[in-house]
This record gives structure tokens, C-alpha cells and sequence, in this order.
């Protein structure tokens, strides 16, 4: 517990959130009993944090890229699911269809295989 509340504590600081903000995520994680509860804290930074790049503009030089990749939307991604059609859009990591996504991705990769 004090490991993952120490992490997320670092994560909360480094995302440059508001006073305010940064003040309210702090204490709601001093409040979490399990790590279930760090884990939510996290995620609503994260949602937070993603927020912040909605309508970002990026320029490419170079072959054409897709028309979508020209300004940053959303974190949240539709799944699909076998016979049952698209789930709703969730917010995730994974499947990145975005280079803001798939940067902050590659980027991660070799924080999360240091030893």
C-alpha cells in the first residue's frame, strides 16, 4: 500500500494539476484503504490529465497520416467485441490509435522494465 500511494503521489505532483486539484487528489488518496482505492485515485488523475490535450494540434511533414491524427480528441476507445458489435468507448491505454497515445506508450515501456 504505501509503495502504490507513494507512486501515485509522484504521478499526482508530476502532472502539473491545478493547486485546487492537486490538493483534492492528494487527500482522496491519504483516504484510500486499498489498493482498489489507489488504483481509482490514479485513474481519475489520469482522466484529468487527459482532459488537458482535448483539441491539442499537431503538424506532420512527410507522407500523408490519417485526418483524425491532426487534433487530439479523446484517451477514450471503442472495443470491439466478437459477435456483439462495438463496446461503449473506455478510457485505456491500451489498442493506442492516437501518437499522443502511442508516445505517452512508448515512452512508459522502458520506466516499466527498469529493475
Amino acid at each position: 500500500m504505501a509503495i502504490a500511494r507513494a507512486i501515485v503521489a509522484k504521478k499526482i505532483e508530476a502532472e502539473n494539476h491545478s493547486k485546487l486539484i492537486k490538493l483534492d487528489f492528494l487527500k482522496a488518496l491519504g483516504k484510500a484503504r486499498t489498493t482498489d482505492d489507489i488504483r481509482y485515485v490514479e485513474a481519475k488523475t489520469a482522466q484529468v490529465w487527459w482532459r488537458r490535450w482535448t483539441g491539442f494540434k499537431m503538424l506532420f511533414t512527410g507522407p500523408a497520416v490519417a485526418g483524425q491524427w491532426f487534433s487530439f480528441q479523446s484517451r477514450y476507445i471503442g472495443r470491439a467485441q466478437d459477435r456483439l458489435g462495438k463496446l461503449s468507448a473506455q478510457f485505456t491505454a491500451r489498442g493506442a490509435v492516437h501518437p499522443i497515445q502511442v508516445i505517452l506508450n512508448f515512452g512508459i515501456i522502458p520506466l516499466a522494465n527498469q529493475k
